[in-house]
């Protein structure tokens, strides 16, 4: 008990020692001084912080500036100050507010590093401003240039450009959708349009040099598009940079999606930049015959690209080939790339005597490698960031390892245990890099191998395929894998019980492969309804009924009068012209003694003709006789 309120003591007294040494920490950042020639005082309740003086802002290496702790939301540089010093305000995310003077002239680089203002108002008076100066600004949407400056101005979009307009110095980071430069500028600005994340694409005019090493920084960029008087440039239909007779690939989009067929006209890839360089979205590239330059750029790494799958060459192609999807020389000794997205386990092929340098970089869902022949060489960082690389299998003899060709792997790799050229000094020197265990295999170069039967399917249990595996060190060469369940196959229901009114009935089928059985309850019969009783029944028609004499006498018909239609002109008339029709006698029987009273039915047809057609109605009479 002594012993822990002793250590609580501690533990209290080491918590109070931590206080004191924060606080004394926070007393020690001061909020306002005077350094040099300025002087400059932090207001803990706006947040701002505002600097004043005369002369250029002071700058020394390494950069210290005393207000570099604060959490300053806005700053305020008042008049006499001429220079923002190189990343004055750098790292600040919180700043959203920058107001400069009219005397300032200069902007250093950095000098707002990852600010968070939307946008910058440029002075009359400032003529140098770093391209860096305002780099990694995600938020700013545009500069503001005053009309009266003499070195800079900026477009309706709040791209930054030298007065002339001859020169394009920085698009903002925020700027979003299409654009298109305008006819003067023959001058880009490298890094102009680093951090443009929402940038879509680019329209140059036909003056400009383009700076197209510099487009992989454009993650978004879909589309590049060159005016067809530019005299070094061109274009594809899907926005792919080339040179102008399109014999050079210069630069695929970043943005690209999908597949992309390189044109039969292309001879150069790669030689004067790297045209796949952050095309994470590409996922296979097809390279024709014509093409016979693949170079490594500045010795660089050859088909970048996280999700490239697939690097698929032209049968007819004289320099180079592929094996699923990985490039090779057309002889198959000499592995170009294995592209970065490709998935799973791969076997290089016997013939193969070099793996070149970056060969398999950045491979992150390989996961195993077979060497069935023997390398001279691997190259340096052939096999750097392989993350989930666990295992590669040697068969033949050891090769050159080259410089961190196993870089940042955790891998184990197995050589054929009774291969003499797998020395002590082969596996010690550690020029290879990574975490490497090695294992001497005794079933290399081939494994001893057993087939694993499998069963079939079956309608209700799933089977196994065939599989392998090795005798001698239990190895699974081949895997085997599960069979679905093929499920019942009934033929047709067969009734076996008929249903009545009174039960229900049975069916049944069976399976054709196993013979199961299913059966089904069919409903019960419904009752047969009644027949209907109508509840006003007709009397029937009393039948051979001498005809009698009539009780009266029926007056002859008169000659009915039609009705003549309304007319607004009585000459343009046609008289009516009336054509009688036959009488129709009909036998009605009466309802009360049933005798039968006979009555002529007239009908009446009349005709109407007038100049611009004719109308007709009928009139019917009946009489009583």
């Amino acid at each position: 008990m002594k012993k822990l309120r002793i250590l609580a003591l501690l533990l209290v007294l080491c918590m109070a020692l931590s206080g004191l040494a924060v606080a004394a920490s926070a007393q020690e950042q001061a909020t306002s001084g005077v350094w040099e020639n300025i002087t400059w005082n932090y207001n803990t309740q706006t947040k701002e912080l505002r600097i004043s003086g005369e002369g250029a802002m002071p700058s020394k290496w390494p950069i210290y500036f005393p207000w570099r702790g604060l959490g300053f939301e806005s700053v305020v540089i008042e008049e006499g100050i001429t220079s923002v010093s190189r990343q004055a305000f750098e790292l600040k995310s919180n700043l959203t507010s920058v107001s400069l003077p009219e005397s300032l002239e200069s902007i250093d680089m950095d000098a707002f590093l990852q600010a968070d203002i939307t946008e910058i108002y440029i002075p009359a008076g400032v003529t140098k401003i770093d391209s860096s100066a305002f780099a990694s600004c995600e938020k700013l949407k545009k500069y503001v240039v005053d009309p009266a400056n003499t070195a800079y101005c900026s477009d309706q979009h709040g791209v930054l450009f030298t007065k002339d307009m001859t020169e394009l110095r920085d698009m903002p980071d925020a700027f979003q959708g299409d654009y298109t430069i305008p006819d003067s500028v023959t001058y880009i600005y490298r890094l102009a349009f680093e951090y443009c994340d929402y940038l879509t694409s680019i329209h140059f005019p036909a003056g400009a040099d383009i700076p197209y090493d510099d487009l992989d920084q454009i993650p978004n960029l879909k589309k590049i598009t060159v005016d067809s008087d530019n005299p070094d440039y061109s274009n594809d239909a899907k926005g792919v940079l080339f040179n102008k007779d399109k014999t050079v690939l210069l630069k695929i989009p970043s943005g690209y999606e999908g597949h992309y067929d390189i044109p039969e006209s292309v001879v150069t890839f790669g030689e004067l930049s790297n045209p796949t360089a952050c095309c994470n979205k590409l996922t296979s590239i097809s390279i024709p015959a014509s093409t016979t330059n693949i170079a490594y750029y500045w010795d660089y790494d050859i088909f970048p690209g996280s999700n490239l799958e697939k690097i698929i060459v032209h049968k007819n192609n004289p320099n180079y080939c592929d094996d699923q999807g990985v490039l090779y020389d057309k002889n198959m000794t000499t592995l170009y790339r294995i592209p970065e997205g490709f998935k799973g386990s791969y076997t290089i092929p016997e013939t193969v005597t070099n793996i070149k340098y970056y060969g398999a970089l950045g491979c992150t869902a390989l996961t195993e490698v077979t060497v069935l022949g023997s390398l001279e060489k691997i190259g340096s960082m052939a096999f750097e960031d392989c993350d989930k690389l666990k295992e590669i299998r040697f068969c033949g003899d050891a090769p050159v390892f080259g410089y961190d060709c196993f870089y940042n792997l955790a891998v184990t790799v197995c050589y054929p245990a009774k291969n003499a050229t797998w020395t002590e000094a082969v596996m010690s020197d550690d020029n290879h890099g990574g975490e490497v265990t090695w294992k001497a295999d005794p079933c290399l170069p081939s494994h001893t191998e057993v087939v694993d039967k499998g069963c079939a399917a079956t309608c209700t249990k799933s089977g196994l395929t065939d599989g392998k595996h090795c005798s001698v060190c239990d190895k699974v060469t081949v895997e085997q894998k599960t069979i679905a369940p093929t499920g019942h196959k009934y033929g047709n229901w067969t009734e076996i019980k008929a249903a009545t009114v009174e039960e229900t009935g049975l069916a049944e089928r069976t399976c054709t492969v196993c013979g199961n059985i299913e059966q089904k309850t069919m409903d019960k019969l419904r009752p047969a309804d009644p027949d209907p009783i109508d509840p006003h029944p007709t009397e029937p028609t009393p039948t051979n009924l001498e005809p009698t004499e009539p009780d009266v006498t029926v007056p002859a018909p008169t000659e009915p009068v039609p009705t003549e239609p309304a007319q607004t002109n009585p000459a343009e008339t046609e008289p009516v012209e009336t054509i009688p029709t036959p009488t129709v006698p009909v036998q009605i029987p009466d309802s009360d003694d049933g005798n039968v009273t006979t009555v002529v039915v007239a009908i009446v047809v009349v005709v109407v003709l007038g100049g611009g057609g004719a109308a007709a109605f009928v009139l019917i009479k009946k009489f009583r006789i």
